[in-house]
């Protein structure tokens, strides 16, 4: 448990100082053995999709600018029935929760790829956002975002 906690900690912000991202106004204590925030914080919480099965696979849309360090679109295509999600949180640990349309799809209680399937889904726009909580239950929400599916 604790290499697990400790490898995504240092995962975690490896990506997040690739990506040059913040953590949205919340303190951050990182040692060898924990990382926290402050109490009633929330997390910081970003999500790529990646379009079809193969990883890496094609970038169809981020909750960031800075898109986990890929840069570039923050909305995109998907055009393959099934999808994976990546996933940074900072100042909580999982589960993470993926929500399309405000409706829950998926969630991951390792630090794996979140499965995506749009099989259930219209053709057009949704929203996709994540959501996870810190130790004390506040919530933290990626940025939302815009998918587009195609069939």
């Amino acid at each position: 448990m604790t290499v697990k906690r400790h490898l995504s900690a240092v995962l975690g912000a490896a990506m997040l100082v690739a990506a040059g991202g913040t953590f949205g106004g919340s303190t951050v204590i990182v040692d060898a053995a924990t990382a926290e925030t402050t109490a009633g914080a929330a997390p910081f919480v970003e999500i790529v999709v990646y379009d079809g099965t193969t990883l890496p696979g094609i970038v169809a849309g981020c909750s960031d600018p800075m898109c986990m360090g890929y840069g570039g679109a923050q909305t995109g295509t998907v055009t393959h029935s099934k999808n994976y999600v990546g996933w940074l949180i900072s100042g909580a640990d999982t589960p993470v929760a993926l929500y399309v349309d405000g409706k829950s799809v998926a969630q991951v209680k390792q630090n794996k790829l979140i499965t995506w399937s749009v099989g259930n889904l219209a053709a057009g726009p949704h929203n996709v956002q994540a959501l996870a909580h810190a130790a004390d239950g506040t919530p933290g929400w990626s940025a939302p975002m815009t998918i587009t599916v195609v069939k």
